[in-house]
């Protein structure tokens, strides 16, 4: 990490903290942030919502991102989160035309002196419509940006690889908050499994999240086909990422009436049912830098089952070896066993999250990561008034 470049530093290793320096001490600037998603995706992931308020709440001013904020002066960060859906979308004319708006915007806020930041929850878009387009835009926007925020020091690892202009930027690893405040929890396991029609004393794995492609569901209804054993039931619960996608989930499905599949949009309020009525998570990505659904796991106080892929194994060292188990290769019904078996005999201590998922302390670290990048001129020097 700190060898790749002198701007690549961990909020967390504080002798390594440019706000610590006596030139940044003296001139603080004030984040006004405006970010782009701040609170709109609330109902979807309610992260970034999460974070605004948090920030909010130590006093720092959030605002969803629009140009009349970025002409009347009220933001001098721009905080983006996920740059492919700005960037990109199924039609090529379409996508064509979000770009150059992209360009236009991301330009804009650069001639204002607004710093932008970059929070990498993916490396690249996971449909990839127009991968000659994508490209040539994530190696543009990586360019221009100020400074980066990973949530994982794998995943800065592999962002400053695969994008080499990071590496003259300030970069920071702050964590992915947990999302105990965002849903009620409040049902018994009873409670929950007699709502969705689950036997009490069952085995129950779930999927759970947005279904797309690369989560690779219907490989986990193939494996959990070949369990024997009728106490068994894997729940499928989330918004298909497109009706081709539902219709293969459901065909997969035919035939075992073990498998519950919920192909639709989960209420907040009813996630609770699905978390809480499961022994153990399964999330069998092909491909994941980082995973909300594995925090939100955790959060509820569940087991969960990942491939050892992106910062899987990192997400493992934070939330405890108790919480996050670790998978090779293809996903097969020993697998999905092995993992129940490690989930009913594993000693966990449920209530307690690590603090360093506490959306205060990532609110203290993320401010400290815009006074940081606030403090710096574009052209790598330390602003001292």
């Amino acid at each position: 990490m700190a060898g790749d470049s002198a701007a690549s530093i961990a909020v967390a290793d504080q002798s390594a903290d440019p706000i610590a320096r006596p030139e940044v001490m003296e001139r603080r600037l004030a984040p006004r942030v405006a970010a782009v998603p701040a609170f709109r995706t609330r109902s979807r992931n309610p992260f970034n919502a999460l974070l605004a308020e948090a920030l909010i709440r130590a006093g720092t001013p959030v605002e969803e991102f629009s140009w009349r904020a970025l002409v009347d002066g009220r933001c001098n960060v721009v905080h983006i989160h996920w740059p492919e859906y700005l960037f990109d979308a199924p039609h090529r004319p379409r996508a064509i035309a979000h770009a150059a708006a992209f360009v236009i915007a991301i330009s804009s806020m650069r001639a204002r002196g607004v710093r932008i930041v970059w929070t990498i929850h993916n490396l690249r878009g996971h449909e990839q419509w127009h991968p000659w387009l994508a490209s040539r835009m994530w190696r543009w926007f990586s360019r221009r940006v100020d400074g980066v925020i990973a949530l994982t020091a794998g995943g800065q690892a592999q962002a400053l690889r695969q994008f080499p202009a990071l590496r003259t930027r300030l970069s920071f690893v702050i964590p992915h908050g947990h999302y105990r405040d965002a849903y009620p929890a409040e049902i018994t396991r009873g409670v929950a499994r007699r709502a969705l029609g689950v036997p009490s004393d069952a085995r129950v794995l779930l999927f759970f999240g947005t279904i797309r492609p690369y989560k690779n569901v219907p490989e986990l209804i193939r494996a959990f086909r070949d369990i024997r054993g009728e106490d068994w039931r894997l729940i499928i619960a989330g918004q298909p990422w497109n009706e081709n996608l539902r219709r293969h989930i459901l065909a997969e499905a035919v035939g075992d009436d073990r498998t519950i599949v919920h192909t639709g949009y989960v209420e907040p309020e009813r996630v609770q049912r699905f978390l809480g009525a499961a022994d153990l998570v399964v999330l069998p990505y092909q491909e994941v830098l980082n995973s909300g659904s594995a925090v939100l796991a955790r959060s509820f106080d569940r087991p969960v089952l990942v491939p050892e892929h992106g910062a899987m194994a990192e997400l493992q060292e934070t939330v405890g070896a108790a919480w996050v188990r670790t998978y090779h290769g293809s996903l097969q019904a020993r697998t999905l066993v092995e993992a129940m078996r490690w989930a009913d005999t594993t000693p966990r201590e449920s209530g307690r999250l690590p603090r360093a998922l506490d959306w205060d302390v990532i609110a203290a670290q993320t401010i400290r990561t815009y006074e940081a990048i606030l403090a710096q001129d574009r052209g790598g020097r330390w602003r001292t008034g």
